[in-house]
């Protein structure tokens, strides 16, 4: 590796000296700047040129010991990829600070699994309530439906023809909804189960967790 000492007395004007001996007594003599150019030659001079102050340099005492270490300046590259770490890293503790509230929100909220248990069975019985009331309407369209297609078939007059095509039409449309919102609900019926089932095993391994802590401490006291 290359060693070269400069002094930068004015712009353009420098001095050299590359023996260890001058080295040596430069060190000694004032405090210099240790920086590399871009063909990996090592550098001390009193001051870093304008054009090598962004590639990093040490900053040394006049015993030659380092006091102060100033790092290369970051690509471009570099400063995307930590602000997409940072980021991801903020996104991280916001979840986790989600998770805590709702949490505690769950433990708040019931005081026992068999608590837990019954308010999901209520949410049950309730969407299983609508949905027998959903079918029975359903059905009853679909009678409604057989009717007006038997009457239609049977019918002469033009206009109560039309009248019934008009009723037809509106039923098709009624039933199309109906079924969309049995479709619905059986699927709110397999969300919750999930949910149920995940906030069960959740509160139970909250309830666990609490107890042991709170037995750590007494024990502790």
């Amino acid at each position: 590796m290359k060693f070269k000492v400069r002094q930068y007395v004015s712009p353009g004007v420098v001095i050299l000296g590359g023996c260890t001996l001058c080295l040596s007594m430069q060190l000694q003599a004032e405090g210099l700047f240790r920086w590399v150019d871009k063909d990996g030659a090592v550098h001390y001079s009193d001051n870093v040129p304008p054009e090598f102050s962004q590639d990093g340099h040490s900053q040394l005492s006049k015993q030659g010991l380092t006091l102060k270490q100033v790092a290369p300046a970051k690509s471009t590259e570099q400063v995307r990829e930590e602000e997409w770490l940072q980021s991801l890293e903020e996104k991280r503790k916001e979840r986790d600070r989600q998770q805590e509230r709702t949490d505690s929100l769950l433990l708040n909220s019931y005081a026992s699994v068999e608590e837990l248990d019954r308010f999901n069975d209520e949410r049950f019985a309730t969407l299983k309530a609508n949905y027998a009331q959903l079918v029975m309407l359903r059905d009853k369209l679909r009678q409604e439906r057989t009717e007006l297609e038997a009457k239609l078939e049977t019918e002469d007059s033009k206009a109560i023809r039309n009248q019934l095509e008009g009723f037809l039409a509106t039923n098709q449309q009624n039933l199309g909804e109906y079924e969309t919102a049995i479709s619905q609900n059986r699927l709110e019926e397999e969300k919750l189960k999930d949910e149920a089932l995940t906030m069960r095993e959740r509160y139970l391994y909250l309830s666990e967790k609490y107890a042991a802590r709170t037995l750590k401490d007494s024990q502790g006291d």
